[in-house]
């Protein structure tokens, strides 16, 4: 809360409405990262089938500094974020070898898959197995 008031105050202070700032800056930057992370990791037994690759347009791609990659990221964290495009395109077959195929050809079909649908159960889905 104190955080939050002194954001606001510097807002005021700088001559930015609050309220523009919510709506048109601070809710729409909430949801995209919202969606990068809603599809970039799941639930899966095998750990390397848990982070995505999402083949993404460019624009997504730069916006999101290339995390759509993110197999590839958790693969080589340490690979610089302009190199993970490069370092897929080299290695694609493996990385989604390793993924389990966990690869959604865009946010367009991320939408179009899970805008209205749950992607998973609500419960993570190994608590719900019988012993």
């Amino acid at each position: 809360a104190v955080g939050l008031a002194l954001v606001m105050a510097a807002l005021v202070w700088a001559g930015v409405n609050p309220l523009a700032y919510i709506v048109l800056a601070a809710l729409p930057g909430a949801a995209l990262i919202y969606v990068r992370t809603y599809i970039e990791h799941r639930a899966a037994e095998d750990p390397g089938h848990r982070s995505a690759v999402v083949e993404a347009h460019w624009f997504w791609s730069l916006l999101f500094l290339n995390n759509n990659l993110h197999a590839v990221h958790h693969a080589e964290p340490a690979l610089p974020w302009h190199r993970l495009p490069a370092r897929y395109a080299a290695r694609k077959a493996a990385v989604l070898d390793r993924n389990g195929g966990y690869a959604p050809a865009g946010y367009a079909e991320v939408f179009r898959r899970w805008l209205l649908r749950p992607r998973e159960p609500l419960a993570h889905p190994f608590l719900r197995r019988e012993p």
